[in-house]
């Protein structure tokens, strides 16, 4: 069931739904609700905590209380902890939102922000008049704040949608893009671009200036002129250099014989960067990808593979100087959130 702020009336305080579970459910907007799942646990959802009086208050209502049409009931009593929690601060106070919402978010436990992300996103796509346009920017073009304001940087990197991927996913993202590939479902290039973003971290714009001889194979081994990402008042564009891991060395073995010409400045995937970031989003979305804590399909974009990356290599000890070469940082400005 679709609704609008500006069509619920005042007294209208339930809403009707069908759950995930098939249940028939009558909910208070305003009023705490006890509900059963299918596995016969208890849950209290706190809608108590929204104001009735309050237009943001009511759309967050209702969008919990839709979450329930698609996610389980577990989820959304989490959810709503979650909103409790951030509503301890003076966000409660709020009826709009602005950039400085991201503060108080760093004040909630990580594992709160996972659940508190995704709803903004959602409150940000059906209501973009209860906030800035900068917050909604924020929503939705995260990667652009990596280095613009490394400050709420590590709230992207818990994004459950747009940040780091869990093991769980990072392993059946693996899985499927390999079956797909045996079954002949997915091309060459398309399967050693993906692996390029696995592998590598490296953004869509560096990938994008790749040369065949940025390219060097000896024996079984890769090595890649990998181009740094160009930095305001840089002149030269430069670059580090990188061993290809395993799978990635096979995949570019293999797709690169296909050229008569190797050691060329001939583009590598012959793609701009907007193709390849669309490029990355569609190979992932054709997957039968699975992710447990969203209870849903995995969202892909090309830089979740660097959060990523960074993370993982952060814990198993790598420096924050060894990271931000790894993902060709200038600076390390950015890799102390990673590590937060």
């Amino acid at each position: 069931m679709q609704y609008s702020l500006d069509l619920i009336s005042p007294s209208l305080e339930v809403r009707k739904i069908i759950t995930l579970d098939g249940q028939i459910l009558t909910i208070p907007l305003f009023q705490n609700f006890r509900v059963t799942n299918h596995d016969n646990l208890e849950f209290i959802l706190q809608l108590n905590i929204f104001d009735s009086g309050n237009r943001l208050h009511t759309a967050l209502s209702n969008l919990v209380i839709d979450m329930l049409q698609t996610k389980s009931i577990t989820y959304v009593a989490t959810t709503i902890r979650a909103l409790k929690k951030w509503f301890t601060s003076n966000i409660s106070k709020q009826n709009h939102l602005d950039i400085d919402c991201l503060e108080t978010l760093n004040n909630v436990n990580p594992s709160y922000q996972a659940f508190l992300i995704p709803l903004l996103r959602k409150l940000s796509l059906k209501h973009k008049e209860l906030m800035t346009d900068e917050l909604i920017d924020f929503l939705k073009n995260t990667n652009k704040w990596e280095e613009r304001n490394p400050a709420y940087f590590k709230l992207i990197v818990n994004d459950p949608e747009k940040g780091v991927f869990t093991t769980q996913e990072l392993e059946n993202l693996h899985d499927n893009l390999n079956l797909a590939f045996r079954q002949k479902k997915l091309g060459q290039l398309d399967y050693t671009l993906a692996w390029f973003f696995i592998a590598t971290g490296a953004r869509p714009v560096q990938i994008s200036r790749l040369k065949l001889n940025d390219i060097n194979i000896i024996q079984n081994d890769v090595m890649i002129k990998m181009p740094l990402a160009k930095g305001e008042g840089i002149i030269e564009q430069g670059f580090f250099l990188r061993k290809a891991p395993t799978i990635l060395a096979d995949c570019i073995i293999r797709y690169i014989s296909k050229f008569s010409q190797k050691n060329t400045d001939k583009a590598l995937f012959n793609l701009n960067p907007n193709e390849i970031s669309k490029r990355i989003k569609v190979i992932f979305e054709n997957l039968e990808t699975y992710s447990a804590r969203l209870e849903g399909k995995i969202p892909v974009s090309a830089y979740r593979f660097r959060y990523t990356l960074a993370t993982r290599a952060l814990e198993t000890g790598a420096s924050d100087h060894e990271v931000a070469r790894l993902l060709t940082h200038r600076s390390l400005s950015c890799i102390q959130y990673y590590r937060a």
